[in-house]
Parts: structure tokens; sequence; C-alpha cells
């Protein structure tokens, strides 16, 4: 399954780490090109969430919207500073993603069996009801993404559940009677594992993989 959202966010970490090299060698000055581009950053934000999980596109339509009239401004394409923007652009988005979050509810249920799920500065909560789930994605940079397990079924060759949470938070629930393997990597984050493991489970219980890097962020696997 390729994960466009990922690819992306590992880009823009290698295009920052590669400015930051570049200034330190006294190539080229990183507070002049953040200083100029920094808009670009809420701008492929905005792609990450819209091609992390189709469909759902609200939240990144509205920070690439910003982050481009962000940019005139830094570019002095239109004539108006840049603190007459911030203020007005941040209620816009803001309010239009809470009018949009109240009409369509809390959650969603989804039959898929295998989903990509991106939460970047924005909330995702979903409830699988897969009849043979195989895979699950989960990305959250500034934001949540939340997946709850229990009404969904296992396929019987196993599940596995890959995280990746940038300063967000990432909450999985299973139900019991499920084997669980955490396998996390937290890095300045948690990685936690609340899942009852002195349970008494058959042979062939079904299992599930999770697996991950938290990096200042908070991942908690749980039964609901």
């Amino acid at each position: 399954m390729v994960d466009r959202s990922r690819a992306l966010i590992g880009a823009l970490l290698v295009l920052g780490g590669v400015i930051f090299l570049l200034d330190a060698a006294d190539v080229v000055p990183a507070r002049d090109i953040l200083s100029n581009w920094w808009p670009l950053i809420l701008v492929a934000l905005g792609l990450i969430s819209i091609f992390g999980r189709p469909g759902s596109t609200t939240s990144g339509g509205i920070l690439v919207a910003i982050g481009a009239v962000l940019l005139l401004a830094t570019l002095d394409i239109i004539d108006i500073a840049l603190w007459q923007l911030i203020i007005p652009l941040i209620l816009i988005g803001a309010g239009l993603s809470l009018v949009i979050r109240g009409l369509g509810g809390g959650g969603t249920s989804d039959r898929s069996n295998r989903l990509n799920l991106v939460g970047v500065l924005s909330e995702q909560n979903v409830r699988s009801e897969a009849t043979a789930f195989t895979r699950a994605s989960l990305t959250s940079v500034l934001g949540e993404v939340k997946l709850d397990l229990r009404n969904a079924t296992l396929d019987p060759a196993g599940a596995e559940v890959d995280v990746f949470c940038l300063l967000g938070d990432v909450k999985i629930v299973v139900p019991r009677g499920w084997r669980v393997h955490v396998d996390g990597m937290p890095i300045l984050g948690d990685f936690e594992d609340e899942t009852d493991h002195d349970q008494h489970l058959p042979h062939n219980a079904p299992e599930l993989t999770i697996t991950g890097v938290s990096i200042l962020a908070d991942i908690d696997v749980k039964h609901g």
C-alpha cells in the first residue's frame, strides 16, 4: 500500500534537514529562505492531509488556502502586512473547521479491510467494521487519530497497524479476546500498551501487531 502522506512528511523533514545543513556550512542562509517560504510548510501539511484520506479534504484544503495566502504576502505579491493576515485567517480556518465538524457528527465507520488515516492539525475518529481487517497506517502530525477496532473482525492470518506520530496523539482501541503485540519506538514521547496481557486466550485467538514511532507525542493502545 503506497502511503503518499508518509512520503510527503519524509520529504519535508529531509528538505528541512538539508536547509539547516547548508546553513551550518555557510552555503545557504536558512533565515532568508524560511522568512520568505515558511508558508509552504502549511501548504505541505494540507497536501499531506488531503492525500492521507480521500474524501476527508476539508482541513487539508483550509491549510493549503491559508498557506497560499500567507505565501503571497511573504513574497510581496499582495501588499498586505503579514500580521494583518494571520489572525483573520486563523479565525476563519478555525471557524470553518468547527462548523464542518459539527455538521459532520462525531466519528465515522469504515468497512475497509485496509485503512490509511491521517490527522494533520486535525482529528480523525474512525470506527472499523471490517470483516477481514488486515492493515492500517495511522499518521498524526500536530493532530489526533483514533481507531476503534472493537467492531472489526481480523483476518485469520492476523493484522498489523503501523503508527507515526509527531507532536500529536494516537489512540487505538481493541476488544478483549485478541492477542495484541506492541512494538513501538518512543522518542521523547510515549508508546503505551494498556491491554490486558494476563487474559487467557485460545491458541487461535485473533492476533494484532502494532508498530510505529512516537516523536514528542502520545500513542495509547487499550481495551474499550
